[in-house]
């Protein structure tokens, strides 16, 4: 009930007109990368409880480690934030990590890169490939969950037809994830009023300047097309009923059905888009379920 409240107040409230510049501004593109240019927003103090914090710049972006200070389990995650591609990470998401880590005992690795419209899918799938590449280095990938929201998730689910199959992590946790780039579903264009947080017409927008010339049909960017009979990755997708993204998720399910792929596909009807990263009772159960996963 807290959940269908909070969806039908932030609809009516029109909060994603807040929340992104909009298609008629003539310098929305100039507003993102302004955000972008902001000060990279940290975990606070109090998120911060029983974790120790670390960071360092790799190719000119920061990348940071999240350890419990008490008995720190094997297990690793990899973070993923979401954005559209062109967000940069916000208190959110340090929320869900900081979160999940407590309870998990997993340390954390949580790469900031490169992001559109400066950049397109090429040197972010080079970059995130990068930095898990290098933490294969100090964790078997089989003690590896590599977890995204949104735009994260779908990076989160084209890492492993990056990598060779020795590096795969154990498991991906896919959170609201975009897995096909067209956005052309007449079936998100019937949800999008219920959706409170994500404009069609911007994320429209946004998509091809991460994709480029490169057909978005393409599997190495919509997972919704991708082969993963050669990933051994667990592969968990959470979506929800007032997410405009999740037409598209329900079917890569009957893809990875289809194709006899073992996944787990779990549907909220009443939640929102990337709920596991907000301050609610749902999103808190889903954190706690999430931290099971990386045990």
């Amino acid at each position: 009930m807290e959940e269908k409240a909070l969806a039908a107040l932030l609809a009516k409230l029109k909060i994603k007109r807040w929340l992104w510049p909009q298609l008629d501004d003539p310098n929305m593109l100039d507003k993102f990368i302004k955000l972008q240019q902001e000060p990279v927003v940290l975990p606070s103090k109090q998120s911060l409880k029983g974790l120790d914090i670390s960071q360092e710049m790799i190719d000119g972006h920061w990348c940071f480690t999240i350890k419990p200070k008490k008995s720190p389990s094997k297990n690793h995650i990899f973070y993923i934030h979401g954005g559209a591609f062109i967000l940069p990470i916000s208190s959110n998401h340090w929320r869900l990590i900081t979160d999940v880590a407590r309870a998990s005992k997993a340390s954390v690795t949580v790469p900031l890169y490169p992001l559109v419209p400066e950049h397109d899918y090429r040197p972010i799938h080079r970059h995130i490939k990068k930095v898990y590449d290098m933490t294969t280095k100090q964790h078997d990938p089989d003690n590896i969950t590599v977890i995204g929201d949104s735009a994260g998730a779908n990076l989160a689910l084209v890492l492993p037809l990056l990598v060779a199959k020795s590096k795969q992590p154990k498991n991906v946790i896919a959170l609201s994830p975009v897995v096909d780039l067209r956005a052309n579903n007449p079936d998100i264009d019937k949800l999008e009023p219920a959706d409170p947080f994500l404009p069609l017409d911007t994320i429209r927008h946004v998509l091809p300047r991460y994709y480029g010339s490169l057909d978005p049909k393409d599997p190495i960017i919509s997972p919704l097309f991708a082969d993963y009979k050669k990933v051994k990755s667990k592969l968990h997708l959470l979506t929800s009923g007032k997410d405009l993204l999740s037409p598209d998720v329900e079917l890569l399910h009957k893809s990875l059905k289809e194709q006899s792929i073992d996944h787990e596909y779990i549907y909220h009807p009443h939640l929102v888009h990337a709920w596991p990263i907000l301050p609610t009772r749902s999103a808190k159960n889903t954190r706690r379920q999430i931290a099971k996963w990386c045990r």
